[in-house]
């Protein structure tokens, strides 16, 4: 059956209250170890807040330091019990009901996320979303530290919602977003919503 609408949602700050990189990294590997990267790492955050060095290569280096040789089934298992278990209690009940609205309408609604496929995945599939979003490069079986394919941000976001839906151009668009990396995205859309749920 073809759809005539879709409905495309960030995820970190617009269904989320909160960065779910962080969130992940903290729940699933310790306070200690968490804030320990993060000191090493500020420098580097503080050139890309700045504007200086590209916050792509920042967030693939600091995912690379705690997930370089992670084992693939090993790390989605933790993305799984992160996903299940900790994601639920960071979720906007606002977001849930505008997706909820969707879904009842027969919409299309999927995520389109910079945030790793891994630990929203899981969630999403709860719900019948579907997820575009990064994903981490394995080889052998294990994590090599890198994004499997381009970080799924700004321009990315429209590339890959014309990857997969190749209809949409046939579709009315609705997109969700709360930051300038949806920018591209909330263009796109014929129904585009900044921060809405906030």
């Amino acid at each position: 059956m073809d759809h005539e609408s879709l409905a495309a949602f960030d995820f970190d700050g617009t269904i989320t209250r909160r960065d779910t990189l962080f969130h992940f990294l903290l729940t699933s590997f310790g306070s200690k170890r968490f804030y320990t990267a993060l000191l090493y790492f500020l420098p580097r955050m503080l050139f890309m807040k700045a504007g200086i060095i590209n916050s792509s290569k920042t967030k693939e280096r600091l995912l690379g330091h705690f997930l370089t040789g992670f084992n693939s089934s090993e790390f989605d298992a933790l993305c799984r019990d992160y996903a299940l278990n900790h994601l639920p209690l960071i979720i906007r009940a606002k977001a849930l009901e505008k997706i909820e609205w969707h879904i009842n309408n027969g919409h299309i609604v999927t995520i389109v996320s910079a945030s790793i496929y891994n630990w929203i995945e899981p969630w999403a599939t709860s719900l019948k979303l579907a997820t575009l979003s990064t994903k981490m490069e394995v080889r052998n079986g294990k994590l090599t530290g890198k994004f499997d394919g381009e970080n799924c941000k700004g321009i990315e976001k429209v590339i890959q919602l014309k990857k997969h839906f190749p209809k949409i151009n046939s579709y009315t668009v609705y997109a969700y977003g709360d930051s300038s990396g949806d920018d591209e995205l909330l263009k796109f859309a014929d129904s585009p919503h900044y921060r809405l749920f906030h």
